[in-house]
């Protein structure tokens, strides 16, 4: 009995370094690149892990690594995507629109971070922070045009009902993760 409990406080030790290690690994997968291939169903399911492993740390630690993991992961799927005659100008340019492409995507990690904690507790609206300032903040970004620079046409609404249909499935997981423990305890 005490090597089981022994063996499960060494495991809780290195839930965070899984986590962090299985959640920004699938977000390679994520994204259009010439080295990772693109698996669609990863878009879902990375963000559990990520989300979990920042919620999980102390605020201001699992805020850093969360951004830094974002910096890395998308440095290295989004590495080349860009190419110029110019070895140095691709070089740079590359870096700053991964690490811009990061940024975008790490706010609303670093808000969610924030903000549950205030709400911890309160049932499905807990659930419900992190997929609705994903969906706000990715439609603002969104509003200006793509980041490829090419001129935005009136698509405000297709690009609205573009992420709905992106984070719908995230919305289900999410109620699925708080719903599935209190049914496994009903039924045991």
């Amino acid at each position: 009995m005490t090597r089981n409990i022994a063996s499960q406080n060494g495991l809780r030790k290195y839930l965070p370094v899984v986590l962090f290690i299985v959640g920004f690994g699938m977000l390679l997968f994520t994204q259009i690149s010439d080295f990772f291939p693109t698996i669609p169903i990863v878009m879902v399911i990375a963000p559990i892990f990520i989300l979990r492993f920042i919620r999980t740390q102390p605020a201001k630690r699992g805020i850093l690594l969360t951004l830094l993991g974002f910096i890395l992961s998308m440095n290295l799927a989004l590495w080349g995507i860009h190419k110029l005659d110019n070895i140095a100008l691709m070089l740079v340019f590359n870096i700053t629109m991964s690490t811009v492409i990061a940024l975008m995507y790490f706010i609303p990690y670093f808000l969610d971070r924030l903000i549950y904690p205030r709400f911890n507790g309160l049932g499905i609206i807990s659930v419900l922070i992190f997929p609705i300032l994903t969906t706000a903040i990715m439609f603002i970004f969104l509003l200006e045009g793509p980041i490829d620079g090419a001129t935005a046409k009136a698509r405000g609404q297709v690009i609205l009902e573009e992420r709905l249909r992106m984070v719908f499935p995230l919305f289900v997981l999410l109620i699925m993760e708080y719903h599935l423990p209190k049914i496994t305890m009903e039924i045991s």
